[in-house]
């Protein structure tokens, strides 16, 4: 390598090949390390992706449950209903039954 300025008198810069060995392996180092840290955050990017559609797919699969417990509730409520209504209209028909064996003369149960 030659240095020379306009004052100057030409010189001459010496380099061994071992250093200039050395700052291309230094230089390769450092390009192989960029290019392995942008693939992994490649593939964390990815991964965390996957996970957020896997919580967003769990978060609606949550809701539809919640829906579906909902409806069952309401279900359990109607038939608690109907079953104190049936319960009631049994009372009734036991009470007519007994009104009847009274009147006809037959006994009881």
């Amino acid at each position: 390598m030659v240095i020379s300025d306009a004052s100057s008198k030409v010189r001459k810069l010496i380099i061994s090949h071992n250093i200039l060995r050395s700052i291309f392996v230094v230089i390769i180092i450092i390009i192989a390390s960029g290019v392995i840290l942008f693939s992994n955050l490649v593939l964390m990017r990815d991964k965390l992706d996957e996970k957020v559609a896997e919580i967003e797919r769990l978060e609606s699969r949550m809701q539809y449950k919640e829906v579906e417990m909902a409806n069952l509730e309401k279900k359990t409520r109607e038939i608690e209903t109907k079953t104190k209504i049936l319960e009631n209209y049994l009372k009734d028909v036991e009470e007519l039954d007994r009104m009847v064996r009274d009147i006809t003369g037959k006994g009881g149960y």
